[in-house]
């Protein structure tokens, strides 16, 4: 939450965050998982189940209870948000949050100078307070997670642990 509020304050005084999703239980990714499973099969029916699960993959990470490779967002170390005015009105980011399309990537270039801006202004806050951002898609932020710790390792240009594990906290 701290650095939440950290980058929270380095926004324009205009605006604040939109969290959309934070921790998930493997329940709750299960669901997301099965769920953008059956779409991507409705649409291309001749697909395997392994060519399914590849496209998943690429925006919901499969649900599973292996230590060394928790969902992200099971770690409670991973959040996807967006940006919004006083009123409540978000921002233009160039896409809806998870409208997965060739506008979802962060460095899109399917997107307006003005979209281009509101996103950077996201980014921005969210590194400078630590975060890091999954490129493919411009909502997600991390910090203290596996893909974090790999992002920082590159970064740093040496090894970076990760802080959390996938919690046992269940919803309630």
């Amino acid at each position: 939450m701290r650095r939440l509020n950290e980058a929270l304050a380095l926004l324009p005084d205009s605006l604040g965050f939109k969290i959309f999703d934070a921790y998930r239980p493997l329940s709750l990714q299960q669901f997301f998982f099965d769920r953008e499973c059956a779409r991507v099969r409705a649409v291309n029916p001749d697909l395997t189940d392994e060519e399914i699960r590849k496209i998943v993959f690429v925006s919901v990470y499969p649900p599973n209870t292996n230590p060394q490779a928790p969902p992200p967002h099971s770690t409670g170390g991973a959040l996807d948000l967006s940006l919004m005015d006083r009123n409540g009105i978000e921002l233009d980011m160039g896409c809806r949050y998870c409208d997965f399309g060739d506008r979802m990537y962060t460095n899109s270039e399917a997107i307006t100078p003005e979209q281009r801006q509101n996103r950077l202004i996201l980014l921005n806050a969210m590194v400078s307070a630590g975060f890091a951002n999954f490129p493919g898609e411009w909502w997600h932020f991390m910090y203290g997670e596996r893909e974090w710790a790999a992002y920082m390792s590159m970064i740093c240009g040496k090894p970076v642990n990760s802080r959390y594990g996938r919690t046992k906290t269940t919803m309630r």
